[in-house]
């Protein structure tokens, strides 16, 4: 029997609902337990670290961040090194 994508679909948002529920009543974050005991999702358990790796899903976003504080920020900070440290007052 094949499963449909809203099978899993629906297991997904289950869990996340419960998991978010959990980690807002000060729990530890239970995701992964309950994707591996989920009756559609428990077949996957073998894989679910390497599914959930968050790295996975960013792309070039780690090498745009480098890229951008090399070319954008460094620059701004070296041209106003002297302001660093320097502090403000604004009276309204």
């Amino acid at each position: 029997m094949q499963t449909d994508r809203q099978d899993v679909h629906e297991s997904i948002r289950q869990a996340s609902h419960q998991a978010a529920r959990a980690i807002k009543d000060g729990q530890p974050n239970p995701l992964r337990a309950l994707l591996a005991k989920d009756p559609v999702l428990g077949k996957l358990s073998a894989k679910l670290d390497e599914l959930l790796d968050a790295r996975r899903y960013v792309g070039r976003a780690p090498e745009q961040v480098v890229e951008f504080v090399r070319e954008d920020v460094e620059p701004l900070l070296a041209k106003h090194a002297t302001l660093l440290g320097a502090r403000g007052e604004v009276k309204v």
